[in-house]
């Protein structure tokens, strides 16, 4: 398993890119199929309001945000 180490924002701050521990960049549609898979840890996903599949800290997960995770 991995973690999410840092993401990329666009100019309306929603995150466009995640960083992996292991240096791996992937793109939102990469994140959702390792964390549905098991592959990264700390993170789970939803259905937003527009019905659109987004990903979010897992609850409970102490000093681990995405908010709060450093920029590439």
């Amino acid at each position: 398993m991995t973690r999410i180490i840092a993401t990329k924002r666009d100019e309306e701050d929603r995150i466009i890119a995640y960083q992996t521990e292991d240096g791996k960049v992937l793109d939102h549609n990469q994140c959702l199929a390792g964390i549905k898979s098991g592959e990264i840890e700390g993170l789970q996903t939803f259905t937003n309001r527009a019905g659109e599949e987004s990903i979010k800290s897992k609850r409970g997960e102490d000093n681990y945000s995405l908010k709060d995770l450093p920029q590439l």
